[in-house]
């Protein structure tokens, strides 16, 4: 779901010198055991609650240890993404809708803003690409991408689906007209 995803992150905590029977480790107060600063912040996600538990651990070689665990859950920024890839996809979708207004006999004008268009799809999405890991699974941002990018093809495939069907009719008139 990148970048709409969260994270779930766990911290372990064991003594490997004393086992259970030597250290006993838990959790005070449970959750409210750990405190977070205001003040601090990842840049790219947003703490959302976290969760303490305890659990032995067993060691066929020693023995029993205490074990302390925090899983934090992590939910994704947004904005940044919105900013450099969804705002401008979105963008060339629309721009590529520009042409549905202009005259169909503007040849130059529809097939320069068709070509245009189609291009940046595809050096947004290249560039989307070589920032991200490689991953063997398909994203949400690749979905959104491919997405407009399909709407912006079609955008350029109607026009030449007008211009043929526009040139078959004028045939067909010319040749009713020579009759």
């Amino acid at each position: 779901r990148f970048p709409l995803d969260t994270q779930t992150c766990s911290l372990e905590l064991e003594s490997y010198a004393y086992t259970d029977e030597d250290l006993m480790l838990y959790w005070e107060k449970g959750n409210e055991s750990l405190k977070t600063d205001e003040k601090i912040s990842l840049s790219q996600f947003l703490i959302q609650k976290f969760h303490t538990t305890s659990r032995l651990a067993f060691y066929s070689s020693t023995g029993w240890y205490n074990r302390l665990y925090i899983n934090f859950t992590l939910r994704r920024h947004i904005f940044f993404y919105l900013l450099q890839t969804y705002f401008p996809a979105t963008l060339m979708v629309m721009l590529s809708w520009v042409s549905f207004w202009i005259d169909r006999r503007a040849v130059p004008a529809r097939v320069s803003l068709g070509i245009t268009t189609v291009l940046t799809m595809s050096t947004i999405i290249t560039g989307v690409n070589a920032s991200m890991p490689r991953v063997s699974y398909i994203k949400a941002v690749d979905i959104y991408l491919w997405v407009s990018f399909v709407f912006v093809f079609l955008s350029v495939l109607e026009y030449a689906a007008v211009n043929y069907l526009t040139t078959v009719q004028e045939r067909k008139e010319r040749k009713m007209r020579e009759k």
